[in-house]
């Protein structure tokens, strides 16, 4: 999926890339007491979920394509696609029982999950760029 040429899905997985690790540290600095982190890290939370889901149905809309172009690509495109869905899934849940709290403290979101979807969401990641430096999966090359 492409705007003006470029594809869209390089474009948003840097949302939940950044904002999900950045929700992790905001979580681990509202253990200090300061519920202005709390809020934060939630609204951290929404902007990676919409970001992500953004880059779901764009990485979706061109898994047809890098696997048509390069038949070496569908395993490690599943893999990818898979892990980082499951991962949103998961994080999707947590922004539920959030939101139903908030903005009283939602006190069940434990840290030990939240880093655990954080390493999963990077090996998702490095599978993406697999797909790219490896297989060129996504990369046109127009040539005059």
């Amino acid at each position: 999926m492409r705007l003006a040429g470029h594809p869209l899905h390089p474009l948003l997985v840097h949302f939940p890339t950044a904002l999900l690790p950045m929700e992790f540290v905001l979580q681990l600095l509202h253990r200090n007491g300061d519920p202005s982190f709390y809020a934060a890290a939630y609204y951290c939370l929404w902007g990676a979920l919409v970001g992500g889901a953004g880059a779901l149905l764009t990485g979706l809309a061109d898994s047809f394509a890098v696997a048509r172009e390069n038949p070496k690509t569908p395993p490690t495109l599943l893999y990818h696609a898979s892990l980082n869905a499951v991962v949103l899934l998961c994080y999707g849940v947590l922004l539920a029982k959030e939101a139903a709290l908030f903005p009283r403290i939602y006190a069940g979101g434990g840290l030990w999950l939240r880093g655990i979807l954080l390493a999963l969401l990077f090996f998702g990641n490095y599978l993406g760029g697999r797909l790219i430096y490896r297989f060129g999966a996504g990369i046109k090359i127009d040539r005059p």
